[in-house]
């Protein structure tokens, strides 16, 4: 019971994600259907029936009905027959050639548990049908009709040539008789006549009893119509058949594509492909896909349920650490715009609101996007670590939410993948994994460039960040692949940018979670930051240890003056050697 449930959701949904395409395709059956009965050549159809009757007048007994049903279909086969067909063509005054060819126009039917039988003619012309239904009906009549009075003469005539023989017969022994000179003779004599006169009697009997012919073997009970409209002009049946026919193919068609699909749309797909357990959904939230703006919804929407995913990614990700030892963790996906820089720096946020020491590295020499979710410059960072131009501390930012430092990706070089795999990278993660709960690592796609595998046998465990209306199974399979051969351990996958009308298994949580909130002692700012009203406004500090004012939109802008807001985009203030950390990092000497 339990599979069978199991695969009628599993139906319902794959109909509720392509339903489109059953749409579209019961459309175009409808749309095909009534195309082809528009442009049929109309046709009129003129119906007369008739009511068969017994042969003889004495069959009117009990169970003549039932002897006549039983050969209803004989005498509907009938009407067309050549007898038929000539009686037609004296009707209609036309050749039996010509009512030969008529007759294919001709179709009969007989109602259930009756013995009526319906004539129907079909031609171009309605006065033509009409003619052409009445005359076949009256010829079947007239041909019933005619049957009957020929069976009677043909019994009449077979008795009656018994009867001339026996009384031929009688004369013949009668002269016999007559010329007979012995007494035994004219005994033998007289038993042949005695026999021939009983076989004229017999016959005599029989001819009585011939049942007389009904002169009305057959009526037409209903005459033929002149029909007022095209027969073959119905659009209700067809377009009610193509329906039912076109959300079936539609169905088959949903089903078709399904299997050849090889998005990840669910959990399922993601972890069979990825070869890992998944780690957090996140559900798709309107306009936070616009590449334009950078955002993150762990601050400007905490109680979104895309923020409620990354607490579950951060509750998840804490379990493996506590098990594996997992310090310093790589984020990447199979291909560009899938999520990672999105779920690296809303994870980090995750992170550092529960207490931990956070660093995030924008490992993304080519296309980095990280600092902008954070309001800084890309001046200095990683590569200018990684090729000696400054120090560590020197590329480290501090940012809004207290012990989450992030070092930008810095200058591109003309060689990142290179840089990335060198030994001053080694360096790097060790000294920063000394002094960080948490060093997270947003590299490039793994399937466009080779930074990402370069990376894999370097950190504690890969994050595969996949975006369920793009990534592909084949292209997770194969990157899942390349990173275990080069050493990579994959810990698990974020499956990102799911609707949840796309499946019935994740429908059910939005609603789950409106409910819970609906009515929280919160209010909300036009950026859609949400404040507590029984705590203060959070402050931090910059990196000349001066008092900085949070913005709105959760950056700092580095100075007490101005309106809050201002601080979006502007660089921030370096950590000058880190004399004092961030309001929540303790100070490691770094």
């Amino acid at each position: 019971d339990e599979t069978q449930l199991i695969d009628l959701r599993q139906f319902i949904s794959v109909v509720r994600r392509r339903k489109w395409t059953v749409i579209v395709t019961a459309v175009v059956v409808v749309a095909l259907a009534v195309f082809m009965v528009y442009r049929r050549t109309p046709v009129y159809t003129a119906d007369a029936r008739v009511e068969v009757k017994p042969l003889t007048t004495d069959s009117i007994l009990q169970g003549y009905y039932y002897d006549l049903q039983s050969g209803m279909d004989t005498e509907a086969q009938r009407v067309t027959s050549q007898s038929v067909v000539a009686l037609a063509a004296d009707v209609l005054g036309i050749s039996n050639a010509d009512a030969q060819d008529l007759s294919g126009s001709v179709s009969t039917s007989v109602p259930a548990n009756t013995t009526y039988i319906d004539v129907s003619c079909t031609l171009p012309a309605p006065e033509e049908a009409k003619a052409c239904s009445q005359a076949f009906a009256d010829a079947y009549v007239q041909d019933r009709i005619g049957s009957a009075k020929d069976a009677y003469e043909s019994s009449l005539q077979s008795t009656q040539d018994a009867i001339d023989v026996a009384a031929a017969k009688v004369s013949d022994l009668n002269r016999q008789l007559s010329d007979a000179t012995t007494e035994a003779e004219r005994l033998s004599i007289q038993d042949q006549i005695s026999a021939a006169t009983r076989e004229g009697d017999a016959a005599v009997l029989q001819q009585l009893a011939i049942p007389t012919p009904s002169p009305q073997a057959g009526v037409v009970t209903l005459a033929a119509e002149l029909p007022g409209a095209p027969s073959n002009k119905d659009f209700i049946t067809p377009i009610f058949l193509s329906i039912i026919v076109g959300i079936a193919l539609g169905i088959g068609l949903a089903f078709v594509r399904e299997r050849l699909d090889e998005r990840v749309t669910d959990r399922d797909h993601f972890e069979a492909a990825l070869g890992a357990p998944i780690l957090a959904i996140i559900p798709r939230v309107p306009g936070w896909r616009n590449r334009s703006e950078s955002r993150l919804v762990s601050i400007s929407a905490p109680d979104g349920a895309a923020s409620e995913a990354y607490r579950a990614a951060r509750t998840t990700l804490l379990y493996l650490a506590r098990e594996g030892g997992l310090n310093v963790i790589a984020i990447t996906g199979p291909g560009q715009g899938e999520g990672k820089t999105t779920t690296t720096g809303n994870l980090a946020v995750s992170l550092a609101q529960i207490g931990k020491r956070v660093v995030v590295l924008s490992a993304d020499l080519r296309k980095p996007r990280l600092h902008r979710f954070f309001g800084l410059e890309n001046e200095v960072g990683v590569a200018d670590v990684l090729m000696g131009l400054v120090d560590v501390p020197d590329a480290l930012f501090k940012t809004h939410v207290p012990g989450l430092l992030i070092m930008p990706s810095g200058h591109t070089p003309h060689n990142p993948a290179e840089i990335l795999a060198s030994d001053a990278m080694d360096d790097l993660i060790s000294e920063l994994g000394k002094v960080a709960d948490y060093v997270l690592i947003d590299t490039a796609p793994a399937l466009v460039v080779a930074d990402a595998l370069g990376l894999a046998p370097k950190v504690d465990g890969v994050i595969v960040v996949a975006d369920a209306s793009k990534s592909h199974r084949s292209s997770l399979e194969f990157m899942a692949s390349q990173l275990k051969r080069t050493g990579g351990q994959l810990i698990g996958g974020v499956l990102n940018n799911l609707d949840p009308s796309d499946s019935k298994k994740y429908s059910s949580y939005g609603k789950y979670y409106k409910n819970y909130y609906a009515g929280g002692d919160h209010y909300r700012l036009m950026d859609e930051t949400v404040y507590d009203l029984n705590e203060p406004d959070p402050v931090v500090t910059n990196g000349n240890g001066r008092a900085a004012d949070v913005a709105a939109n959760g950056h700092t802008n580095g100075s007490v003056k101005g309106s809050p807001r201002r601080g979006l985009g502007r660089k921030a203030k370096k950590a000058e050697a880190m004399p004092a950390p961030p309001v929540g990092l303790p100070d490691t000497g770094c």
